[in-house]
């Protein structure tokens, strides 16, 4: 029941951090000290069924080496097109495929063409190293007894983007995990499913207030409270210009500021 396990790899926005060349606080405390440093983003889930990886970032290599991980994934869940969620992909084909295995990518449509399109070098016919499946609000996967389902985040209209439910049995019973990095600022659907969380971890693109394509910490925390979820974290930290020391007292008290390198499963405790 307890040989799950759940790393989040990333935790950045779409750049890493410390940006080049900024002098402001936040990036020179990540600079000081290395378990401040934040790459883009990836949650890995371990399990005796297999290992999948939600979203391959460009720092997939790094995080993997960082992480002391081997290099082996049943399958990789992307949820939306952006750079910072697929580029990772074909060094994660590198890492995963020293005996030419064929990579699961579930994703939706307009990621997939994307995917195509830059990528073309793991589609070429009779070498193929990646296998779409499709992905989207409602599909859901299953590694042993872990379940790994879609709900729609309302992210950009030119970006659909489907975020995760993970349920992940443990000894006390079944814990739902829902992670969304990118969000928009309405109560991501089907509402239903999302109803008393264990923990939510969200979109941290912004400190405060955000805008229509990133809620900020304010309106994200509003809606996993309106969720009703027993634990809230913040994922997806953008450049916000303060440490996290900062951060975390402008934060309601119960509100974890993720990094990487956590154990999920350890911020239910």
């Amino acid at each position: 029941m307890d040989d799950v396990r759940a790393t989040l790899l990333g935790t950045s926005h779409a750049w890493p951090l410390p940006e080049p060349g900024c002098g402001c606080d936040q990036c020179t405390a990540s600079r000081e000290d290395a378990g401040k440093r934040r790459t883009r983003s990836g949650f890995l889930i371990q399990t005796p069924a297999g290992n999948a990886l939600l979203d391959a970032g460009p720092d997939v290599w790094q995080q993997f080496e960082r992480e002391k991980l081997k290099p082996e994934v049943a399958l990789v869940v992307i949820s939306h097109h952006h750079d910072d969620h697929v580029l990772g992909l074909r060094d994660l084909c590198i890492m995963n495929g020293r005996h030419r295995r064929v990579l699961p990518v579930h994703c939706g449509p307009v990621t997939e063409r994307l995917i195509r399109a830059t990528f073309a070098g793991l589609l070429r016919e009779g070498q193929e190293r990646i296998r779409f499946v499709p992905w989207e609000t409602g599909s859901r996967i299953e590694l042993g007894a872990v379940c790994i389902e879609g709900f729609e985040t309302h992210h950009r209209a030119d970006a659909p983007t489907t975020a995760f439910l993970v349920h992940v049995p443990r000894a006390e019973g079944v814990v739902r995990i829902a992670y969304a990095t990118d969000m928009g600022s309405a109560l991501p659907e089907p509402v239903e499913r999302l109803r008393g969380v264990d923990l939510f971890i969200g979109d941290g693109t912004y400190l405060g207030e955000g805008n229509d394509k990133h809620p900020g910490t304010d309106r994200m925390i509003a809606i996993a409270r309106e969720l009703r979820a027993k634990r809230i974290a913040v994922t997806h930290v953008g450049h916000w210009g303060v440490d996290c020391d900062t951060a975390r007292r402008l934060l309601p008290p119960d509100v974890a500021i993720c990094r990487d390198g956590d154990d999920v499963l350890s911020l239910l405790a």
